[in-house]
């Protein structure tokens, strides 16, 4: 049995505003390099789906 089928990630609110240099909200933290450079691509390597809860703040 493979453990990489067990493996669930789920990324709360990962949006250019706080994860992008150019973004408004952006401040430097390991925790985004890591996710964005290392973790991410290792889950699109082995096939692992990663479940991405986002908001909308615009105005209506």
């Amino acid at each position: 049995m493979n453990n990489m089928n067990k493996i669930k990630f789920i990324c709360i609110d990962f949006q250019k505003d706080f994860s992008s240099k150019e973004g408004k909200a952006y401040k430097l933290r390991p925790s985004v390099d890591f996710v964005k450079n290392i973790l991410v691509p290792f889950f699109r390597k082995h096939n692992i789906k990663v479940a991405e809860i986002i908001s909308d703040y615009r105005a209506p």
